[in-house]
């Protein structure tokens, strides 16, 4: 929900984000999710464990931003961009929901097969997403800060 209103304000034009800053705020953004994760394996809480849809909101707001630089340096024709909008947001919603059902019927599949993975298995997505956001983070904020891709 949160990323379509931004998605949909920046690509009409109503407001926008310079692409550095943006690019290293979601790449610290999927960087703070490793150590949630890790948190939340450990049984410990905190406010994204207790509140997870406020912080979800807020970086689909921001994410929205991202979506909506790629969108918008197509070059569409001024006429096409609500078309081309609504169905890159369909497109990105039909993505999201496809890819959170299939980890559900993953994880379903496993528990009814009782699969038992290793602990460093197990562990090896959030550290993932950790490492990735980490790479991300630094890569993005060097390219800011001036340096080269």
């Amino acid at each position: 929900m949160a990323h379509s209103i931004t998605l949909a304000i920046a690509t009409l034009g109503y407001a926008s984000a310079p692409l550095p800053p943006l690019n290293a705020a979601i790449a610290l953004s999927i960087l703070f999710l490793g150590p949630e994760i890790v948190r939340a394996w450990r049984g410990e809480s905190s406010f994204t464990i207790r509140h997870p849809w406020v912080v979800a909101f807020s970086f689909g707001l921001l994410h929205g931003f991202g979506f909506a630089s790629g969108l918008t340096t197509m070059g569409l024709p001024k006429a096409e961009i609500p078309l081309a909008l609504l169905l890159f947001n369909v497109g990105v919603e039909m993505g999201q929901v496809s890819f959170v059902a299939l980890i559900i019927l993953l994880e379903r599949s496993f528990r009814m097969l009782e699969v038992r993975w290793p602990r460093l298995v197990e562990r090896l997505p959030g550290y993932a997403v950790g490492t990735l956001g980490a790479y991300w983070t630094i890569q993005r904020t060097f390219i800011l800060l001036g340096g080269t891709r």
